[in-house]
């Protein structure tokens, strides 16, 4: 796992391996429309639970993992807001460090045709090393199922261009013979 530098604003920007830097939320853009993607969401996470009726599945994180538990479905909010699709709790766990990372997987709004896959900490970890494994694993996670996303949907979307072609070569065939 390589080292991220972390910066301190106050001391000439002097790197400190001690000191925690400030914890982002991760976040990886798809080409999805949001409805597509909270479609792919739910099948990437059928696809990885550990069983049929599971409410447990896993992502690969680099040299970690990404633990997760339920499908995440958030209640529409009241009024119109900025409002997640998908909230699901989890974990980030390596064998490197005996401490599980508490964090949160979200499906976001970003625009009609994007939607966002992020992870952020539920908890502000106190120790660098723990930082390190949030900001590599973190990436890893999103690096991983951003792309599973949008397979799922391209996939489903030849399917339905098969089927449409049936019907209209089908239709055709009909008329032809007619």
């Amino acid at each position: 796992m390589a080292a991220v530098d972390v910066l301190h604003p106050l001391d000439g920007d002097r790197r400190w391996l001690a000191e925690p830097g400030p914890f982002p939320h991760l976040a990886r853009l798809v080409d999805l429309p949001p409805l597509t993607a909270q479609a792919a969401f739910d099948a990437v996470r059928s696809a990885r639970a550990r069983g049929p009726q599971s409410q447990r599945w896993t992502v690969p994180a680099g040299e970690g993992r990404l633990e997760l538990t339920g499908a995440g479905p958030v209640p529409s909010p009241p009024r119109p807001c900025y409002w997640s699709y998908r909230e699901v709790p989890g974990k980030i766990r390596s064998e490197r460090w005996h401490l599980a990372l508490p964090v949160r997987l979200l499906l976001l709004p970003w625009s009609t045709t994007r939607t966002a896959v992020a992870i952020e900490l539920r908890r502000r970890p106190w120790l660098y090393a723990a930082e390190n494994l949030y900001l590599h694993a973190g990436h890893e996670a999103l690096r991983v199922l951003a792309p599973e996303l949008e397979a799922w949907a391209l996939a489903e979307t030849r399917k339905l261009d098969s089927w449409l072609d049936t019907l209209v070569t089908g239709a055709a065939d009909q008329a032809g013979g007619d």
